[in-house]
């Protein structure tokens, strides 16, 4: 090999470096840029009173939404997904506020309290919900949640089922 061929490979050995160098930067930069445009509330752990935006740019209230979330965790997990169509013991929440009837939430917090009595009203939704969950029973929270923790979880399941993935 003689010092043409040589330095020849030693620019295309530099070459591929830098190439490979930039390629490892856009790669880390896509990363960092992805990772940290993320919705604060999509963390687990907010310090109280952070200030932060929701994805409309409005304030949002951290607080709040990790309320409802951990609500949903405590009292709906076990039998609901929150964010998909998927069944598990009762149907998956997602579009929920599509399917329930207006007012949404009104509707909700009545099923979530005591969806026995909702059922007894003669409510034809809540029969035809009942009926595809093979007349799965679901617990009545009536006494165990309060209006205001079911207006926390109905918040946390719309913003989040209404928000685009990141």
């Amino acid at each position: 090999m003689n010092d043409k061929e040589a330095d020849l490979i030693v620019k295309r050995s530099r070459s591929f470096a830098l190439l490979c160098a930039v390629i490892l930067l856009l790669i880390t930069g896509t990363f960092l840029v992805s990772y940290f445009s993320l919705p604060p509330d999509k963390f687990e752990e907010m310090p109280p009173g952070c200030a932060t935006t929701n994805i409309d740019g409005v304030s949002a209230n951290p607080e709040a939404s990790s309320k409802g979330a951990k609500l949903f965790k405590q009292n709906c997990a076990v039998c609901h997904y929150p964010f998909t169509d998927q069944k598990l013991t009762g149907p998956g929440l997602a579009g929920m506020t599509d399917r329930l009837p207006k007012p949404a939430e009104e509707w909700f917090t009545a099923w979530v309290l005591n969806n026995e009595k909702v059922l007894r009203s003669g409510d034809a939704y809540a029969k035809k919900i009942y009926a595809e969950n093979d007349k799965a029973a679901m617990t009545v929270f009536e006494g165990q949640l309060s209006r205001e923790e079911v207006h926390e979880i109905y918040m946390y399941l719309t913003k989040e089922a209404t928000r685009p993935i990141p």
